[in-house]
C-alpha cells in the first residue's frame, strides 16, 4: 500500500532548493547548476566538492559557500586571483577593496 504524503509538509527541504548556477550569455540565462546540499561546499580546480579542472584562473582550493540561518556566505580560501560578487545596486566600498570590471582590476583607496 502506498504511503500517503502529508500535504502540510513542504515538498522540498530548504537545502534541496539551494543551487549554484552558472549564467551564460548576456541575459544571464541559466547554464550548468550544482546543488548545494551540504552546509559548506568548497570549490576549486583540484580540491573541493565542485571542481573546475580546465580553468587556469581557479586555484586548487578556491572558495567556500556555506549556509547558515537561511543565508549563504562566501569565503575566499586564499586563492591567487580572488573571489568576487557581482554588484547591481549602490553598495558601500571600503577603502582598500579590489574592484574587477571586465578584465580590469582596481584597488579603491580613499581617506
Amino acid at each position: 500500500m502506498a504511503k500517503k504524503r502529508d500535504h502540510r509538509q513542504p515538498r522540498h527541504r530548504q537545502e534541496d532548493r539551494r543551487r549554484l548556477r552558472a549564467p551564460q550569455g548576456r541575459r544571464d540565462l541559466d547554464g550548468p547548476a550544482f546543488p548545494l546540499f551540504e552546509e559548506a561546499v568548497k570549490l576549486g580546480r583540484e580540491r573541493g566538492d565542485i571542481l573546475f579542472p580546465e580553468d587556469g584562473y581557479v586555484s586548487g582550493q578556491h572558495c567556500q559557500l556555506s549556509a547558515r540561518e537561511g543565508q549563504v556566505f562566501l569565503k575566499d580560501m586564499g586563492s591567487s586571483n580572488g573571489t568576487f560578487l557581482r554588484v547591481r545596486e549602490n553598495r558601500q566600498v571600503p577603502s582598500g577593496s579590489l574592484m574587477l570590471m571586465g578584465q580590469q582590476l582596481f584597488r579603491v583607496a580613499y581617506k
